[in-house]
């Protein structure tokens, strides 16, 4: 457990057991860099701002990153979930490169102002990105083949463009947001589901 600030945890291998945390954060401004985590609950799960977690490899039995804070940066980690990839809680996070490989949900974000960038999580019984919240940008992702959806949002003024969300497409549920340049499924029934209003819907395509 890390309960101070400005800690280096890098290249550590730790196994666990079902019900364990392998990295546990209780601070600020930590660096947690290629570590190798397997056999746990949680692979990273912390409390705290300004953290950043960068090309960890991460196997959980539940979940890979869990964190709850603002301006975390969580970035090229390696991710395989039995059940969500990564949560996140917050205000003006980057969730970036990241490759994750879970089960239920890829990605799941509750918060305003979140970068959610290049991931790719497919083949989720869910979604592969959900989010609640407004202002956050959802960039360039692989979201293909999941069950319910590629991207679900609810929340007012995202960005959501330049995806691939094949399969399942994306459901959005707000006003003024902007799905734009997103490849999506041939099949009409799971393609652009939008509620809301002035909504801007452009140059999306199969």
């Amino acid at each position: 457990m890390i309960s101070r600030d400005t800690n280096t945890i890098k290249h550590n291998s730790i196994a666990g057991g079902s019900n364990a945390k392998g990295i546990l954060l209780k601070s600020d401004y930590n660096y947690v860099y290629k570590n190798t985590v397997s056999k746990t609950k949680y692979g990273i799960y912390g409390y705290g701002d300004n953290n950043k977690v960068y090309y960890n490899k991460l196997n959980a039995s539940q979940y890979g990153i869990y964190i709850k804070g603002d301006g975390n940066s969580i970035k090229k980690n390696l991710i395989t979930s039995k059940k969500n990839g990564i949560v996140v809680t917050g205000m003006k996070n980057k969730i970036h490169y990241n490759n994750i490989k879970s089960k239920h949900l890829g990605i799941y974000i509750y918060g305003h102002q979140n970068s959610i960038l290049k991931n790719k999580a497919n083949n989720n019984k869910y979604e592969g990105i959900r989010i609640f919240g407004n202002k956050n940008t959802i960039l360039s992702n692989i979201v293909n083949n999941n069950k319910l959806h590629g991207i679900k949002l609810n929340g007012d003024r995202n960005l959501i463009s330049k995806n691939s969300a094949k399969s399942r497409g994306i459901k959005v549920n707000g006003d003024r947001n902007t799905i734009s340049k997103n490849k999506i499924s041939k099949n009409n029934a799971h393609r652009l589901c939008i509620t809301g209003i002035k909504n801007k819907l452009s140059n999306n395509k199969n």
